[in-house]
């Protein structure tokens, strides 16, 4: 039986892109149909196929009988998409053992794709990537140059700002100290100036209002630049070919980190995470702005009287966990989850129960997903819920629901509520924000995924 591979160039970025699968199956099947039907040609790249095939028969070879374990045949796109050449290499099941890490490390060597028909899985950059690899190279120089020419400095901070499939990004902050006798709008400029000598002929310099930008082939380095020391309030940048300032008007970057510091591990962990959910980024686009922003939802979180976190989808205990299940992306890592211990949840879930009434048959340890309009219908219930609660003095439509609320939470000591409908109107502020901060979660999910008409929302108990 025979066992095929395939090598090739591709000038897509990363596997993920949907141009990979179908150069894959355009190389596979080999067909002029093919190559027209999504364009397949314009996405594969030449390559010296001729060293590639040496080297292949070079490495492949038996040294006992001088017989190569798999045979690689040079094949070429078909000439009216262009002589564009690509690899096809056969071997046996027996052999393919021995072959297919050599192959591997071939394509890994010469940055080449490697597409495995057997078992139809793509390989590109998964051994070596070069991208991250030249950007921590340019990191390091730029980091030695602003070092060298900015001083009185007080710090280079690198901010998370996490990447797609495929990206290479970096962001800092430059936090000057001050220099009396040189202005910040000067000191700025030497920064540019800075940035602008060290370029390399690839690369790309452009300004924004909140930072400098270097593009490069595969990777982009952000840098800011904040004054003065810990508590910096303002930030440096370029207008109209001037060096400008303007006042931060939120927590500096470094006293964003050494707030940080006090943090538990738990309330730590969730400000970094959500320095990558999707909302989070199209919020608010620049990384800086983005953690001053996750660390006041934590501020927020932490002065609540329910137990609410703002959080990553990974690990929880006894809270009720809420996400968006959006059907274009299994990928867990960019989607936020709200998690409301079960006790405070109970301000929530009977009114979703309301149009879920399989709920608590299905509560434990599994998801409940609910499609968007239903989602849609529970908040217009809930806004109106927390207008009744704010705004009225009879909650007789309220009283079967109410019954349900464990209104210990929003008690200190364990005294006794004799009266319910009174003691909610007393805390019937910190109620209505439960709802707010539920309502603005799920709106920003909505909006986020806007368009989704598959967009789900999943709901687990405890």
């Amino acid at each position: 039986m025979r066992y095929r591979v395939y090598l090739y160039s591709t000038k897509a970025e990363h596997k993920a892109l949907p141009v990979v699968n179908w150069v894959n199956r355009a190389v596979a099947v080999h067909e002029d149909r093919e190559w027209k039907a999504h364009g397949a040609s314009h996405w594969i790249a030449a390559f010296d196929t001729g060293a590639v095939e040496k080297q292949i028969c070079r490495e492949l070879t038996d040294p006992n009988t001088g017989d190569c374990k798999c045979r690689p045949l040079v094949e070429y796109v078909p000439v009216i998409h262009g002589t564009v050449a690509y690899l096809k290499v056969v071997t046996s099941y027996e052999k393919a053992a021995e072959v297919l890490p050599k192959l591997h490390a071939i394509a890994a060597e010469h940055d080449l794709v490697l597409y495995d028909a057997e078992t139809d899985r793509t390989f590109f950059r998964d051994l070596m990537d070069r991208g991250h690899i030249t950007l921590r190279l340019r990191e390091r120089e730029l980091y030695r140059a602003i070092l060298r020419e900015m001083q009185p400095l007080w710090k280079i901070r690198s901010i998370p700002d996490p990447a797609e499939e495929g990206e290479h990004r970096r962001f800092y902050v430059v936090t000057l100290r001050k220099d009396p006798q040189v202005s910040f709008e000067e000191r700025n400029e030497t920064l540019y100036r800075c940035l602008k000598a060290n370029l390399k002929d690839a690369e790309k310099l452009t300004c924004s209002a909140r930072y400098y930008r270097i593009d490069g082939p595969g990777y982009t380095i952000r840098c800011a630049v904040e004054g003065y020391k810990k508590n910096a309030d303002r930030f440096g940048y370029r207008k109209n070919g001037a060096s400008c300032a303007a006042l931060l008007l939120r927590m500096s970057t470094e006293a964003a980190w050494r707030w940080m510091e006090g943090c538990t591990e738990m309330e730590r962990e969730d400000i970094l995470a959500r320095m990558r959910f999707t909302e989070m980024r199209k919020a608010y686009p620049n990384p800086t702005q983005r953690l001053a922003e996750s660390i006041k939802i934590t501020k927020w979180q932490r002065k609540q009287p329910f137990d609410i976190r703002y959080s990553g989808v990974g690990p929880y205990g006894s809270e009720i966990v809420f996400r968006a299940v959006p059907w274009r992306t299994n990928d867990s890592w960019n989607l936020s989850a709200l998690k409301i211990e079960e006790e405070s949840a109970s301000f929530l879930l009977p009114f979703i129960e309301e149009f879920y009434p399989y709920l608590y048959d299905r509560y434990y340890l599994t998801e409940n997903h609910l499609p968007w309009q239903t989602w849609r219908d529970i908040l217009d219930r809930l806004k109106e819920v927390r207008e009744t609660i704010l705004r009225s003095d009879d909650y007789s439509a309220l009283r079967a629901y109410c019954k349900r609320f464990n209104l210990y939470v929003l008690v200190d000591n364990w005294k006794r509520i004799d009266d319910k409908e009174a003691f909610i109107r007393e805390h019937r502020y910190e109620i209505a924000g439960l709802y707010d901060a539920f309502i603005r979660w799920s709106e920003a999910q909505m909006d986020t995924y806007r368009g989704c008409d598959d967009l789900m929302f999943s709901i687990m108990g405890p």
